[in-house]
């Protein structure tokens, strides 16, 4: 089930999605991509830990990467992606046990 869901997400990001979360003004991007980050680890936080676990580092390469082959190209790095996405997965737990999230940072708070 996560593999037809992420198959769903790239497909989107293939079409009008991209242009939301792959803006042409460096800043834009960088958020937009850690904001792509978190609402996909939101995504995949509804399965298993160990369902999750085996796509999680294969979605920088297919979600990020992928979709900056342009002139801005790549924004953030891996490991910034990889917390924006267990940020994304740790609010999405805490949402379906009841327990309100509090962002990490401010940056966050206020997106």
């Amino acid at each position: 089930m996560i593999s037809l869901y992420l198959e769903k997400m790239a497909a989107a990001l293939r079409g009008n999605a991209r242009q939301f979360y792959f803006p042409m003004d460096k800043e834009r991007r960088r958020d937009a991509n850690l904001r792509l980050g978190r609402e996909l680890g939101y995504g995949v936080g509804a399965w298993d830990k160990e369902d999750r676990d085996s796509y999680i580092r294969a979605l920088y390469g297919r979600f990020l990467v992928a979709n900056s082959l342009d002139s801005i190209g790549v924004m953030i790095d891996s490991k910034e992606w990889l917390d924006a996405v267990l940020s994304g997965i740790a609010a999405r737990i805490s949402h379906d046990q009841g327990i309100r999230f509090e962002p990490i940072d401010e940056k966050s708070a206020k997106e």
